[in-house]
Formats: C-alpha cells, sequence, structure tokens
C-alpha cells in the first residue's frame, strides 16, 4: 500500500510511477487502458504524464484508470496534518 499526501507537489508523479508500474508488471498498452476505460488518448496521457505540470485532470478520470488496472483507493484524512490522504493498494 502507498499513501499519498495529496497537498504535496509530486503526488501526481507518484500516481502515474504506480500505474506505469502496474501495466508493466501486467503488460498492458496504453491502447488497451484507452479502450478499456472508454476515456480519450488525452485524458489518459494526462493521468500517466511522469513530470511537472500545471495542467490537472478530473479525479473521475483518475478513479476509471484505477478501476480498470484493478488497483484499489482508500482517500482519507491525515489527522497528524490535517490533510486529504490518497492510499493506493
Amino acid at each position: 500500500m502507498v499513501t499519498i499526501n495529496l497537498t504535496e507537489v509530486n503526488g501526481k508523479v507518484q500516481i502515474a510511477k504506480i500505474i506505469h508500474k502496474k501495466m508493466k508488471n501486467n503488460g498492458i498498452k496504453k491502447s488497451e487502458l484507452i479502450l478499456g476505460t472508454h476515456l480519450s488518448k488525452t485524458a489518459i496521457n494526462s493521468v500517466l504524464f511522469m513530470g511537472n505540470s500545471e495542467k490537472d485532470y478530473m479525479f473521475g478520470t483518475l478513479l476509471k484508470v484505477l478501476y480498470f488496472l484493478k488497483i484499489k483507493v482508500y482517500m482519507g484524512k491525515n489527522e497528524d496534518d490535517k490533510s486529504n490522504i490518497l492510499s493506493l493498494f
């Protein structure tokens, strides 16, 4: 399980790394992800982008990708930092 603080700047990069690793381990290509999620190529590219970008993607887009890859998601609150967290497992 990986827990990501959603207020951190590199949160999207961490999520993209997890998705890339899962795709590589299961031999899933980007084209399969596009067909399986019914999302556009632009939407998939925004979720898979590993660099720093000012552009954001819709949370629903991320959830569709995670669901397709069978990555379970837990959203919660870190009481110590008073911030939102996303746990992937």
